[in-house]
Parts: C-alpha cells; sequence; structure tokens
C-alpha cells in the first residue's frame, strides 16, 4: 500500500520516511539548545579530561563549558550575537580557580600599601613607612602587606616594636608576613 491510500496502515517505506524526518530534526534541536554565547578559537585548550586532550576551541554558553574542539566545530556552535575571541595560540585552563587572592584588601589600599619589594636592611623598610606618613591623612592606615620576607633584610629578622622609630602618632602602620602574624 502507498502511504495515504490507507490511513489506518503502515508501510516499511512510511516509518522509514517518519524516521529519517525525525532524525533530520534532531541535530537542529540540539545544536539550538547548545547555543554559545561566546567561542574561544586559535589557542591550547587543556581540557583536563580523561585523556588529557588539548583542543583548539571552547564553546561557552550560558555560564558553562558546552564543548571543545576545532575551531571550525566550535564557531558553528556560536549563537547571533556570540562573543568570539581569538585566543593568538594562548592556553586556557577551564576550571582553574585562585584559591589565594586579597581582592578586598588590594582594592581598598593598593594605591596606599607601602611597598618593601627591595628594601635591604630593617632602616630602609622603616625609612619608606616615615615617608608615606608624611602624605597621609591623620587618622589613616600605612599598610605594609606581603611581597618580602625578614630574610631579605640584612638583620634577618622583623622589626622589633618597642625600639622601632614609628610614623607620626596620628599614623597608624601595620605590616604582615604570610599567615604568621603581624609585626
Amino acid at each position: 500500500m502507498r502511504l495515504g491510500s490507507n490511513p489506518g496502515t503502515w508501510t516499511k517505506r512510511s516509518a522509514l520516511v517518519v524516521l529519517a524526518g525525525i532524525c533530520l530534526t534532531l541535530p537542529i534541536g540540539t545544536a539550538s539548545a547548545q547555543t554559545a554565547d561566546a567561542v574561544l578559537f586559535n589557542g591550547k585548550i587543556l581540557t583536563v579530561d580523561k585523556d588529557f586532550s588539548v583542543q583548539e576551541a571552547l564553546a561557552i554558553g550560558h555560564g558553562q563549558v558546552l564543548a571543545t574542539g576545532t575551531n571550525a566545530a566550535m564557531k558553528k556552535l556560536a549563537g547571533d550575537k556570540a562573543k568570539l575571541i581569538d585566543l593568538g595560540g594562548r592556553t586556557v585552563i577551564p576550571g582553574l580557580t585562585d584559591g589565594h587572592i586579597h581582592g578586598i584588601r588590594a582594592a581598598l589600599t593598593f594605591g596606599t600599601e607601602v611597598n618593601w619589594i627591595g628594601a635591604l636592611a630593617l632602616k630602609d623598610a622603616l625609612d619608606r613607612i616615615r615617608e608615606a606618613g608624611k602624605t597621609q591623612k591623620p587618622g589613616s592606615w600605612i599598610v605594609v602587606a606581603g611581597g618580602w620576607t625578614e630574610e631579605q633584610f640584612s638583620e634577618k629578622r622583623r622589626r622589633p616594636h618597642a625600639r622601632s622609630p614609628r610614623p607620626p602618632p596620628t599614623i597608624p602602620s601595620t605590616s604582615s608576613i604570610s599567615t604568621t602574624g603581624c609585626c
């Protein structure tokens, strides 16, 4: 029987036509469900999958990695308004998070922090605090944060509180080293 000659009867051919129609719509539905908001291409994407494969492009949609693969394959996933980012051969490691950041402190004090990097003696370091004290408002803090170690000083020690010259009395100061405390 031919398709349509008897409404209640199916032939192998009609079943194949319906199955083919369903199959043709599946890739379209899958692609639209995975439309990328951004595609990073022309790079080295370290996937950290079971094979630790390296891909050349990455598709991102709704804040998640959709897929990795070739430049052409990932660009096909890009939506109309997708951001296309040429990595220029740079490496991307998805999921790597910095577990140690001082974003708030740095944002609040970066412009006024005293840097002890390169200070070879405690006197040099303390002179930097005194200099900063000349430009700070009374009641503000002078912060010496990270980037130094007592091993850099010729004295090979931290400053002793009781004997250290201080900035003006209206300018409090603090310095810290790693997580071992403040001095």
